[in-house]
């Protein structure tokens, strides 16, 4: 039960941080015509990957998950 648990919120928490990513994104870049591809993999790698993983940590700690 314990590793269903932690999988589903690691999942759940990378999946948070993407969208946080995208929706800075789609902020960004609204109204131009010409879109930055490279903001969006810089904003993936801090806001999903360090976002995500400081989500996993909290949430798993509030939980008693390991």
């Amino acid at each position: 039960m314990n590793d269903s648990l932690s999988f589903i919120i690691t999942l759940i928490s990378y999946l948070a941080g993407a969208w946080v990513a995208f929706k800075i994104y789609d902020w960004r870049t609204k109204g131009q015509t010409r879109k930055r591809d490279g903001l969006l993999f810089l904003l993936l790698l801090v806001v999903a990957g360090g976002g995500g993983s400081l989500l996993v940590l909290l949430l798993k700690s509030v939980m008693g998950v390991s």
